[in-house]
């Protein structure tokens, strides 16, 4: 029996985080899990979203939006930043302790039943899933995981559902491929039959890919050539993805006959926070902005957008990455470091799974360090907490901003320092 949120991480952490058997006998064995469990998937409209950059923002936006226009909505969200009762969200908030842990114990019950050795991933999903079904909700928003094709949760088969892929770059390049038309590929694996997939035009190579899977499915593809809205205060790359999610929600609204979304619920959801996403604080005087930009494509956008918002005003960088983000990952390096006043490479917590191998921070330095960047404003410093006391040193002592980015791991365990802190 478990009695709280905590209780039911531990329980989660003692799975292994992703399964390590082939990845289609596992996707079999969800889809039969599934099955036994009545396919609470497909027993709810779901707007489901891959991609290599976006696609948690992307899925916030959906999700807040649907919302505001009056539908009771479940949200999955993956990997989580703070507590994972985030990857069982109704109405765009986390279930209470009580609630969570009632609806944990009773699918572990039913999981008994099944006797499935599943885990983390598998199971967090499956439970999603099995959550929302129980609670009759109008829409499921669900962002994949890894990939696509073989991801947890692409067991979605509900004819005409709609399904969103952001921006296609270089990442998990060991799983997905080392070729943007491989690594689209098993995006576009989400495609099925009669879907509606909606997408912001991309390169013509990626493009291709999409539009032959669409092809072969007999789904229907949407492409946006606009990425922008009017007067918005939003950096560049969350008025893309926002644009995006503002036209999948008005294609469900026009499904059902109701009137677009007018611009008083498109500007009140510009406001909304998403978790280390560009997401701005205040500490002890010091202006510090999160954001899990973990491979090339994104610490790249991460630094134009501070270029873009910020262009007149310093910032130092916390910085850690896992392993499998080093390859590929100079061009988002180079951008993201060359414009900071000093940079700390660090590592995630001890705390943390130890599925996800860090660079250790004295080999993430020498991957910064080069011709014109001295090396006095680059050092390592393992702990986390001690990089980010001094990093708020060095910026109050040049009211400078502090920027912290990198891997999930070394944002989340930074944030909730930070938030705990501010309480």
């Amino acid at each position: 029996m478990i009695h709280s949120v905590d209780e039911a991480e531990a329980y989660l952490n003692n799975l292994p985080f992703v399964s390590r058997g082939d990845f289609i006998s596992r996707l079999e064995l969800i889809k039969s899990a599934l099955n036994k469990l009545g396919n609470p998937q497909n027993s709810i409209p779901a707007i489901h979203v891959a991609g290599t950059s976006g696609k948690g923002s992307t899925a916030y936006y959906v999700a807040n939006l649907l919302s505001k226009t009056g539908y009771k909505v479940g949200f999955s969200v993956s990997p989580h930043l703070n507590k994972v009762t985030e990857r069982t969200q109704v109405l765009n908030k986390d279930f209470s302790d009580q609630q969570y842990c009632r609806y944990f114990n009773d699918f572990l019950a039913e999981l008994k039943i099944l006797k499935l050795d599943l885990s983390y991933i598998e199971f967090t999903v499956i439970f999603a899933y099995w959550v929302f079904a129980k609670l009759k909700l109008d829409y499921i928003v669900i962002e994949v995981g890894l990939g696509g094709r073989l991801d947890s949760t692409n067991t979605i088969t509900r004819h005409g559902t709609l399904r969103l892929i952001t921006d296609i770059g270089y990442d998990h390049m060991d799983i997905l491929g080392h070729t943007l038309p491989e690594i689209a590929s098993e995006k576009a694996g989400i495609i099925h039959v009669s879907d509606t997939v909606v997408m912001h035009r991309q390169s013509s190579e990626i493009m291709a890919v999409i539009q032959k899977k669409v092809k072969a499915d007999g789904a229907h593809l949407e492409v946006l050539e606009n990425d922008r809205l009017k007067d918005s205060k939003l950096v560049k790359f969350q008025q893309r993805n926002l644009t995006l999610a503002i036209r999948a929600v008005n294609i469900v609204l026009r499904r059902s006959h109701k009137s677009p979304l007018t611009e008083k619920q498109i500007k009140e959801v510009q406001a909304i926070k998403i978790p280390g996403r560009f997401e701005e604080l205040k500490y002890k005087g010091v202006d510090i902005l999160l954001d899990v930009a973990h491979n090339s494509q994104k610490l790249k956008t991460l630094s134009d957008s501070l270029m873009d918002k910020y262009p007149n005003r310093n910032y130092v960088l916390v910085i850690a990455l896992s392993s499998s983000k080093v390859d590929n990952i100079s061009v988002g390096l180079i951008s993201i470091t060359s414009s900071a006043s000093y940079v700390i490479a660090t590592s995630f917590s001890s705390e943390v799974s130890e599925y996800k191998k860090m660079v250790d921070p004295k080999v993430l330095e020498s991957l910064i360090l080069r011709p014109g960047l001295e090396k006095r404003f680059v050092e390592s410093i393992k702990d986390p907490y001690k990089a980010l006391d001094k990093a708020i040193n060095i910026a109050n002592q040049e009211n400078s901003l502090l920027v912290i980015t990198g891997s999930f791991f070394v944002v989340n365990g930074l944030r909730s320092m930070l938030f705990c802190d501010t309480k």
